[in-house]
């Protein structure tokens, strides 16, 4: 029931999430796809980190991020959403998904690998786009994206030794006396 989903709103989103990000890259209009975008928006910036929040809704969210990325990333790199009132959209809902992503540690690899895509077209936006306004948000997508992605490239790169911190030895070896 449509009631269910006011009442509930944890049961709307987990519900609601995977056929929005649908929407947003299949859909064939582009105030529809726009629209979209502000309900991602919505969705994955009222997903909260408290345990209040269901924990199905936070599954359902998380299975979706993929979605919105690559929905995020399309949008980019057509060019029918990159005037200024549809590209807030956009951007907008990449700043939530991108918060999203971070503050539940779901980088992975097929995820970083749409965010370096993302990450270069924050910046390519940023550059070509007349709104200042966008160009301030993209600057600053670009920055979180980048450090994210900084933070992952740190993490898989450290050495077990580095992981855990063990007190250094001397590195002074003994001298053997001469035995006449």
């Amino acid at each position: 029931r449509s009631s269910d989903l006011f009442m509930n709103p944890s049961i709307g989103k987990a519900l609601l999430v995977s056929p929005i990000a649908i929407a947003a890259k299949e859909s064939p209009k582009t105030y529809l796809k726009s629209e979209s975008f502000r309900l991602m928006s919505s969705i994955f910036s009222n997903a909260s980190n408290s345990e209040s929040e269901e924990s199905y809704c936070i599954e359902a969210l998380k299975s979706s991020t993929h979605d919105a990325l690559t929905a995020i990333e399309q949008a980019l790199k057509s060019g029918e959403l990159l005037k200024a009132k549809r590209a807030r959209d956009v951007l907008k809902a990449s700043e939530h998904v991108v918060s999203f992503i971070c503050r539940h540690g779901l980088l992975d690899l097929s995820l970083q690998k749409t965010m370096d895509s993302l990450l270069e077209q924050y910046k390519a936006l940023s550059k070509s786009s007349p709104s200042a306004g966008v160009k301030q948000i993209c600057a600053k997508l670009a920055e979180d994206v980048g450090s994210e992605l900084e933070k992952k490239q740190v993490e898989v790169g450290k050495p077990k030794s580095a992981l855990n911190p063990t007190t250094p030895k001397s590195s002074k070896k003994k001298k053997k006396s001469k035995k006449k």
